[in-house]
């Protein structure tokens, strides 16, 4: 899940990045209008995970 979602957030900083400019990709940029990122499940998720997927032990604290 985190993988995932740290994916689509790059994908989308990625293609919105230009948004002021004239985009490269303004088909792809017009689908990111709707993307949710979830900045605060990925935090979560790196505070009761550690780099290799196991439970950090003061993941109940």
């Amino acid at each position: 899940l985190r993988r995932s979602l740290q994916t689509i957030n790059g994908i989308v900083a990625f293609l919105r990045r230009d948004e002021e400019k004239t985009p490269r990709y303004p088909h792809l940029l017009a689908l990111t209008g709707h993307v949710v990122v979830f900045p605060e499940i990925t935090k979560k998720i790196d505070s009761l995970l550690d780099g290799f997927g196991q439970m950090k032990d003061n993941a109940s604290s």
